[in-house]
């Protein structure tokens, strides 16, 4: 169960897509289904030099954003994409109302001058300290003295 107190992430190396690709600048494959795989709806590529052995850890590579993987998903997933991804948001928007809310738990995030001035309801440059750059970095927050 998610936030509960023996749930975990997993990262896990699943399979190469290709060993011993020679480096062109491209590479395509085509997704096949996997009931092996099923399970695993989100994930990373990983692209790493030849010398590796499969599955090493710990190795150089160059590491995609995070994706749905889809080629792995079930028939409802080719039947019907947009429709299975629409259910998916709904699930895993059911399972957060059931979470524990964890801001309360961790301070502001200090922020930059320029977010600072995007997000005016919240701060503002106080005039007092000056022109200067060290003194324009300094940020008042609402309700705190300048």
């Amino acid at each position: 169960k998610p936030y509960s107190d023996n749930w975990t992430a997993e990262w896990k190396y699943l399979y190469s897509l290709q060993r011993n690709y020679p480096n062109t600048g491209q590479f395509t494959f085509l997704p096949a289904p996997s009931a092996r795989f099923g399970g695993w709806e989100m994930g990373a590529l990983r692209i790493s030099g030849n010398g590796s052995s499969e599955g090493q850890l710990d190795v150089a590579a160059i590491w995609s954003t995070e994706h749905a993987m889809a080629w792995h998903l079930e028939e409802a997933f080719r039947r019907d994409p947009a429709g299975w991804a629409a259910a998916k948001c709904q699930q895993w928007d059911s399972q957060e109302a059931g979470l524990p809310s964890f801001l309360e738990e961790i301070p502001d995030c200090p922020c930059t001058l320029s977010q600072a001035r995007a997000d005016f309801g919240r701060f503002h440059v106080s005039p007092r300290w000056g022109g200067s750059r060290q003194a324009r970095s300094r940020l008042a927050q609402e309700g705190l003295p300048e």
